[in-house]
């Protein structure tokens, strides 16, 4: 095979693991056409020989300039043979799979194109814009994504990429073409535009407080790879928790005895080497477009010490719009100089802030609900705390706080806070709101009779 070494190496991912995880065929030939037109490279296609149908129809659909820089028959026939070959590549694009991330392993530039069914914030691994870049029909046509389940969109997949058109892309292609690229073609480009000053950015520490969340960690140590440190404050998880921290050296592990919220973010703070914060718990997860904006506040000059965000509510994979959730917001970034969460508080914990609050718009996701009996479960440990609280301040549970303020919150969620446009779900969130408020009485209710 006569390949121009002088020239830069795109290897393309050409197919997914399945027809809903590939980029039509038809978009994917313009994309690399694209490519061709705008930068001097050399095309290697990834794909096993039983794929090679779908791979002639990628290689048909583009225009006879391109074929003439595309080695078709130049494939890795094993693993091993893919890893050879990719070594040599300079930049990776296409499907999200696994040629892209062994490619990562490589530490080779990966542009991905995600498909509309899969929740970018949670496999976009390692990305920083630049030297990993990806793109999701999310930022091009959020409508189509509204009240939609990841069941539903799974099953509507193929639909949905319909719209995915690769007129999209071009841009977000093109800037990270510009970045990874050496060429004389690329070079001149930028030679053309005059440098931008970059911004001073503060260095922020990103805390999370766990107990047993081993299902939930790894997918956030992946999404919290911007941060410029990750530290986890553990409560002697009986878990497989510690096991997977040990996987990711650059997260640094502390163990404390667990008293109440408060005192266990106020502990973790003062591990942090960095004076800004972000704090997380373990079921939310930071968006590409917060994360963004996170970047932005941190270079900012300005007098705010600490941003406040809404966060998006999930029931399993459905986001709720009403019950109160529509209007949740949390101080989650602020520089510790300034903050410190009131040791009053249990549960619940408030941040007290000495200085100007700024916001964010993007929201933060939150994936607290996975099914009604740990929901329950979460709500009973809350209420236990909650009670601590009411005790010290000599509160007592009477009828009113047992059977009328339950029955006032399911109907201030449900119907006043229009709960019900939500279905299901918004009837369920309502009488697990009523739940959390009756336990909170009940356990009231036990603190006061073990004193006597």
């Amino acid at each position: 095979f006569q390949v121009d070494r002088t020239k830069k190496t795109l290897m393309v991912a050409i197919l997914g693991s399945s027809d809903i995880k590939t980029y039509p065929l038809k978009y994917m030939s313009k994309l690399i056409d694209f490519i061709v037109e705008y930068a001097d490279v050399n095309v290697l296609f990834n794909y096993i020989p039983s794929q090679s149908k779908e791979a002639q129809q990628v290689y048909a659909g583009c225009k006879a300039s391109t074929q003439k820089v595309i080695f078709f028959d130049l494939i890795g026939k094993s693993l091993r043979e893919y890893i050879a070959l990719m070594n040599e590549c300079d930049i990776i694009m296409g499907n999200d799979g696994g040629a892209i991330n062994m490619a990562k392993a490589l530490n080779k530039p990966s542009f991905i194109i995600f498909s509309p069914w899969i929740r970018q914030e949670m496999w976009s691994t390692f990305e920083d814009g630049d030297f990993h870049k990806s793109v999701h029909l999310t930022q091009f046509k959020p409508e189509l994504f509204e009240s939609k389940s990841e069941k539903e969109l799974k099953k509507n997949s193929l639909e949905l990429y319909r719209y995915f058109k690769p007129e999209f892309i071009y841009s977000e292609l093109r800037s990270f073409l510009d970045f990874n690229l050496n060429n004389e073609k690329v070079l001149h480009l930028k030679s053309l535009i005059k440098p931008l000053a970059i911004p001073d950015i503060k260095r922020v520490s990103a805390i999370i407080i766990t107990k047993n969340e081993a299902t939930n960690l790894a997918s956030l140590i992946r999404n919290l790879q911007f941060a410029n440190e990750i530290i986890i404050v553990d409560s002697y998880s009986q878990d497989d928790t510690k096991n997977i921290i040990k996987k990711y050296p650059e997260v640094t592990l502390v163990e404390q005895e667990f008293s109440n919220y408060s005192d266990q973010r106020n502990f973790a703070i003062d591990q942090a080497q960095n004076n800004w914060i972000l704090f997380i718990d373990a079921d939310e997860r930071i968006p590409k477009s917060l994360q963004f904006e996170i970047r932005k506040a941190l270079s900012s000059k300005g007098e705010i010490v600490a941003y406040e965000m809404y966060r998006q509510f999930y029931f399993q994979d459905t986001p709720l719009k009403y019950g109160g959730f529509q209007t949740d917001k949390v101080v989650r970034l602020f520089d510790k100089r300034k903050a410190r969460y009131d040791s009053s508080k249990l549960v619940h914990e408030t941040l007290t802030v000495d200085g100007r609050i700024g916001g964010l718009k993007s929201k933060l996701l939150h994936f607290s609900f996975n099914d009604e009996q740990s929901y329950k479960q979460k709500l009973i440990s809350y209420a236990k705390l909650r009670a601590k609280e009411l005790q010290a301040k000599n509160s007592r549970a009477t009828a009113y706080h047992l059977y009328i303020k339950p029955w006032y919150r399911f109907i201030y969620h449900y119907l006043v806070r229009r709960g019900f446009l939500d279905g299901r779900p918004g009837l369920t969130m309502a009488k697990l709101n009523a739940f959390g408020v009756k336990q909170r009485f009940i356990e009231l209710k036990k603190l006061k009779l073990n004193q006597r």
